[in-house]
């Protein structure tokens, strides 16, 4: 069992890796989503995207620099590309940006709770705690439900911040385990194959890597659900 423990903190899978592992779950399971009438495969192999990148959102939380900066970044991104969704698709369905700016508000919040000395500070969580619950329709049930919806629900939200909680590498593994566990009791029930991607993570070394891919996310993730959607614009012509 020590052997085991010790692997799994040591790690042998860089954070590169693992998001250039997760880019490519996530491109085929949009092209599943919109060019390939929900093949069920194709649609399993995606259910590992989210959940490596939701890790990868708690670890950048933990090491960026600058955190106003990293907030806006996803964030502006998010709203720049769901206007375009709309435009193209007149769908109100936000988009995972969306999902991780309101789970990267979260973890700053807790983290401003953590270094204050105020009797209250709990107040700060608790209040965005129940803003995401409103806005993921949760309460009250159903609420804001018919105008937009967050891609991947409250759990999804909560999954970089029960992540984020621990420093310790098999205590972060296990809240992320049971975060994938809340996350497929509330979708549907192929949601559950996303408990594979706790394998690579467990084989997560906790290093960045050579590759200098900072930015590759942030352009690839809105460029290709553009092209995918103009695909199926084209198609829908033709």
């Amino acid at each position: 069992m020590k052997e085991l423990t010790d692997k799994i903190r040591q790690g042998v899978i860089s954070g590169n890796a693992l998001k250039l592992f997760a880019l490519l779950c996530m491109t085929v399971d949009h092209i599943g989503v919109h060019l390939i009438s929900e093949y069920e495969p194709i649609r399993i192999i995606g259910r590992l995207a989210f959940p490596i990148f939701a890790y990868m959102i708690a670890e950048g939380c933990k090491y960026t620099k600058n955190k106003l900066k990293y907030f806006l970044t996803i964030f502006i991104e998010g709203v720049i590309l769901q206007i375009f969704i709309f435009l193209m698709s007149d769908s109100t369905h936000m988009n995972v940006l969306i999902t991780f700016s309101l789970s990267i508000g979260l973890i700053y919040a807790f983290d401003y709770s953590l270094r204050s000395e105020n009797n209250y500070n709990w107040v700060i969580p608790l209040t965005g705690i129940i803003f995401v619950m409103i806005i993921c329709g949760e309460m009250p049930e159903g609420f804001l439900s018919e105008y937009f919806h967050i891609d991947y629900g409250f759990f999804g939200v909560m999954l970089p911040v029960m992540v984020y909680i621990f420093d310790n590498k098999v205590l972060k593994l296990l809240m992320f385990t049971l975060g994938l566990v809340f996350l497929s009791m509330s979708l549907a029930p192929i949601q559950w194959w996303c408990l594979l991607s706790v394998i690579p993570i467990a084989l997560y070394s906790g290093k960045r890597g050579k590759l200098k891919i900072k930015y590759l996310f942030h352009i690839y993730y809105p460029l290709h659900i553009v092209i995918i959607l103009a695909i199926k614009e084209l198609l829908g012509v033709l």
